[in-house]
């Protein structure tokens, strides 16, 4: 959940920061829309799939621009597209200290200035009765008509920060093309977390960490695109290998076995077009896959 409001000079953080931080990694949208030939082969080839079922998409696309035309609060609105491992309903606190997985970084593209679009992973704290959670990724987040930003970050939301919560950004930006591997871990017996980007899961490229959390035992992992409109190309979001791993002398890794589909918004009024394909495209309904490995896409695009 990147909850923050985006507006020019409430951005993710404010005014001056934003430029500083965020514009000095930040490419032109313009060149995050020339760069599809420097795609991973498995964005490639679903995107020729994809167009076929573009076409089963025009189905969706009438109902949706007629009822779209309802005004989208970009501070406030979220649309989400992902899975939890175990879900709100079943979540509990035996489970791992450490979650990770790659997220392909794809050129997603928000529709209208001060609009983003986020791919993360993250651990959840707490559900009910306010959701807690630490998690990381990357965005796009858009400044004007022809320029976006692109970043690393990572995000605390618990009793001490709520209900705006604390996210920093790397000085690095990732690279459209590569995948980045994602790890949020629970430091050993203690209420902080460590944060690790990793370039193809070899190459670090950055690390965070937040200390004294409350609550900071973990419940349930979720890996999820998440955008404030409805209108955001997420282009074919791919995340894969999504595995949890326990700590101490005794650690095991282990890919998630089984998964709960997320897909929400707070705008059910407006309307909801990103589709969710649980696991590999083509692939049978028992492959172990479908438990770690999801693609997402807007089908008022493809």
């Amino acid at each position: 959940m990147f909850v923050v409001a985006l507006h020019a000079h409430t951005a993710m953080v404010s005014g001056d920061k934003v430029a500083e931080t965020l514009t000095e990694q930040s490419t032109l949208l313009r060149q995050v829309l020339s760069l599809y030939g420097r795609m991973s082969v498995t964005v490639r080839m679903l995107r020729d799939y994809l167009f076929y079922l573009s076409i089963l998409s025009l189905v969706f696309v009438p109902v949706a621009t007629a009822t779209a035309s309802s005004e989208v609060n970009l501070e406030t609105d979220r649309w989400w597209v992902g899975y939890y491992y175990l879900g709100p309903e079943k979540a509990g606190e035996q489970i791992a200290d450490l979650v990770s997985g790659y997220i392909e970084c794809v050129p997603i593209t928000p529709p209208v200035i001060n609009a983003f679009g986020v791919e993360w992973i993250s651990i959840v704290t707490q559900y009910f009765p306010k959701p807690y959670w630490v998690q990381c990724g990357y965005g796009i987040y858009r400044i004007s008509e022809q320029e976006a930003v692109i970043f690393f970050y990572a995000e605390r939301m618990d009793k001490k920060t709520a209900p705006k919560g604390v996210r920093n950004f790397s000085e690095v930006a990732p690279v459209l093309g590569y995948t980045y591997k994602y790890i949020v871990c629970r430091i050993y017996r203690s209420n902080d977390y460590h944060i690790v980007i990793q370039k193809e899961g070899v190459e670090q490229v950055w690390d965070y960490k937040f200390y004294d959390l409350d609550p900071y035992i973990p419940i349930d992992y979720v890996a999820s695109v998440e955008t404030n409109h409805y209108g955001t190309d997420i282009y074919v979001s791919h995340f894969y290998d999504l595995r949890y791993r326990t700590s101490g002398r005794r650690a095991y890794s282990r890919n998630w076995g089984a998964h709960e589909p997320k897909i929400e918004t707070n705008r059910w009024d407006i309307g909801y077009w990103f589709c969710l394909d649980e696991g590999q495209l083509g692939d049978v309904p028992d492959d172990p896959t479908i438990h770690y490995q999801f693609y997402a896409w807007n089908t008022l695009y493809r």
